[in-house]
């Protein structure tokens, strides 16, 4: 019984020390469904995100982008992600009006650019 209590108080600790912490870093856990598949973001940003991760993926994939090309857009993609964390955690985990607008104008950019990369 009293090694329970004892686990079941660490389970506990664990849990109130790493929740706090994903939420302000913006790295809740993905959860998933019955089927093992990842939930999709919810949100327009999220979701343009993911997009052009996928993108970036395929664009190698096929032979568009080289491992340099790829690796470019990856650094771009993961510097408007970091963005996109540290606003969340800024304003409690919401994204205001004006950083969306930014981060949708960074967003085109990179898009953008991936189009002339693909294309040249």
């Amino acid at each position: 019984m009293k090694f329970e209590a004892k686990s079941m108080f660490l389970t506990a600790a664990l849990a109130a020390l790493i929740l706090p912490a994903a939420a302000q870093n913006g790295t809740a856990p993905q959860t998933t469904g019955g089927n093992g598949v990842q939930a999709q973001p919810t949100t327009e940003v999220g979701k343009r995100q993911e997009n052009e991760g996928d993108r970036i993926a395929n664009g190698q994939a096929s032979g568009k982008l080289d491992s340099q090309q790829a690796a470019r857009l990856d650094n771009k993609s993961d510097k408007i992600q970091n963005e996109i964390n540290r606003d969340r955690a800024n304003n409690g985990g919401k994204l205001t009006p004006q950083e969306k607008q930014r981060i949708n104008r960074q967003q085109n950019h990179v898009s953008h650019k991936m189009q002339q990369v693909e294309h040249h």
